[in-house]
């Protein structure tokens, strides 16, 4: 109860107080209340905690006072331990569902930072296709990607990211001493019967891919197709002449060294749409956690280069 612990802290100040004014003092106590608090429990408990003269000090049972206090606090403070991990145990996780191939591991990685500030033990992230079924999302509290038609879920919109072509350091024209090769239809044209790394469960975003290359007059041949862009850019660094679609933050976060190239994709030949979509009536729980990710991804896109038009 609040008024051992404060009736423990007023008794254990008195050792080192002259007058219980001093104990006021250094509590931030008013001097009445202690007092009052002092009276109170005396009369209770029939028996004289401190003497009132100066300097005041505790009495044979005013230290048996603080030895049970403090017993009986430390033994409160277990107890509240002891539930606060058996309501964890069985609560359950929040479910972060990513369908943006290239938020995965950008969401992954803030994830396990916002568990480990916040203690939470239980979050749980899932990368699901882009086309999932609506009845795979019934469960979720949060989904990173398209915006979600269905009624139960709100959308908060992220910037839109500069997509770019990557080319590892085993492709011809890559420049070793450059992170970025500037647009060009030159370059893009050079790109004509490269091996293209696609990724697999996002069905809609390879067609949509696909579309724009034969939009673009691109002869870019799907060569194989992975689970995410982070397997993809390692599928292109062991295959000669090829690439893929990354963002900066994933492809850095793969090769931390920045051994590679990115050409910029104009936003007039693939642009995508990222939103996050919470739960409607969510807990406050899951609204932190959708500040956190938003506020995070979108500082995150700030530090990134303009798009290209």
């Amino acid at each position: 109860m609040k008024a051992d612990r404060t009736l423990l802290q007023i008794l254990k100040a008195v050792n080192y107080s002259q007058t219980i004014s001093e104990v006021a003092d250094k509590l931030y106590l008013s001097q009445p209340y202690i007092s009052n608090l002092l009276k109170k429990t005396e009369v209770t408990y029939q028996a004289r905690l401190i003497t009132r003269t100066k300097p005041i000090k505790l009495t044979a049972a005013g230290q048996a006072m603080i030895n049970g206090l403090q017993a009986i606090i430390s033994e409160e403070d277990r107890l509240v331990t002891a539930i606060d991990s058996l309501a964890t145990a069985e609560r359950p996780p929040l479910t972060i569902a990513v369908t943006d191939p290239f938020m995965s591991s950008q969401v992954t990685r803030l994830a396990s930072v916002y568990a480990e500030a916040n203690r939470r033990p239980k979050l749980e992230v899932r990368l699901l296709a882009d086309n999932a079924d609506p009845e795979e999302l019934r469960h979720l509290d949060i989904v990173i990607g398209r915006k979600l038609l269905e009624s139960d879920f709100m959308s908060l919109d992220l910037p839109v990211r500069q997509l770019y072509f990557f080319l590892s350091s085993n492709c011809l024209g890559y420049q070793p001493h450059q992170l970025y090769q500037p647009y060009s239809s030159a370059i893009f044209k050079s790109l004509n019967q490269t091996k293209y790394v696609g990724l697999a469960d996002h069905s809609s975003f390879q067609r949509y891919v696909e579309m724009s290359f034969q939009k673009a007059n691109l002869s870019l041949t799907t060569h194989m197709l992975v689970p995410t862009i982070a397997d993809a850019l390692r599928a292109v660094t062991t295959t000669s002449e090829s690439t893929t679609i990354t963002t900066l933050a994933t492809a850095k976060q793969v090769f931390p060294k920045l051994d590679f190239n990115l050409i910029p994709i104009p936003s007039n030949f693939i642009a995508l749409d990222t939103t996050i979509n919470v739960r409607r009536g969510s807990n406050s729980a899951v609204k932190d956690l959708v500040d956190f990710l938003q506020g995070e991804l979108i500082a995150a896109q700030k530090c990134e280069p303009v798009r290209n038009s």
